[in-house]
C-alpha cells in the first residue's frame, strides 16, 4: 500500500499534485506505476512527460478533480 503525505491510499490511475523536476510550483499528474515508497506519474500537455517522486512528496487530488469537473465542465474541454 502506497500513501501520500496526508496518509491517503494512492492507486494507479489516480490524479496527484506534486513538484515536477526543475519547476517551481505544483503540477497535476496521473499515477502510472507504484512502488512501496514512491510513484511514477505522467504530467504535462497530453501526459507526455514522466517523473518519479517519493510518495510523501505527493498529494492525492482525484476526488477534487472529479468534483471540479462536475461543477465546471467547460474548464475540461
Amino acid at each position: 500500500m502506497t500513501t501520500d503525505c496526508m496518509h491517503q491510499e494512492i492507486q494507479v490511475g489516480d490524479w496527484i499534485a506534486f513538484n515536477p523536476p526543475y519547476v517551481k510550483g505544483l503540477s497535476i499528474g496521473k499515477v502510472t506505476k507504484l512502488t512501496p515508497k514512491g510513484v511514477t506519474c505522467s504530467y504535462g500537455r497530453d501526459l507526455t512527460q514522466s517523473c518519479n517522486r517519493f510518495s510523501y512528496d505527493v498529494f492525492l487530488v482525484t476526488d477534487q478533480r472529479r468534483i471540479a469537473k462536475e461543477k465546471n465542465p467547460e474548464l475540461f474541454i
